[in-house]
């Protein structure tokens, strides 16, 4: 059963930087001569995410937490209420830099179906 996403960081992603890519279910084969064929490959797969935060310098603890200890390093699934309660997994660790007086956090994710 997955995590819930904690309350105590942010609960929407950041407009700037958020980017959710369709998934790619067909398959193409080119033809030697003519237009290439297509065919449905899956009937679902995984929706790539690219997103950020923008953290506190206690809200990056409270994520350190969660994705080393809750998500066991990003391996495990967890709920975020983003259009009403997405599955999602880390594809890599998240990427953390500091802004201002800010942690910009960016994030590569998958949505599960």
């Amino acid at each position: 059963m997955p995590q819930n996403w904690p309350d105590t960081l942010p609960q929407g992603w950041m407009i700037d930087g958020y980017q959710e890519t369709l998934p790619d279910v067909v398959q193409r084969t080119e033809m030697d001569a003519g237009p290439a064929k297509s065919r449905r490959r899956f009937t679902c797969q995984v929706t790539p995410i690219k997103a950020r935060l923008l953290l506190t310098d206690t809200e990056k603890g409270y994520l350190e937490t969660f994705f080393n200890t809750t998500t066991a390093g990003g391996s495990l699934s967890f709920t975020y209420p983003h259009d009403g309660s997405d599955v999602l997994r880390f594809v890599k660790s998240p990427t953390i830099s500091k802004s201002g007086l800010h942690w910009s956090v960016d994030f590569e994710l998958e949505k599960l179906p």
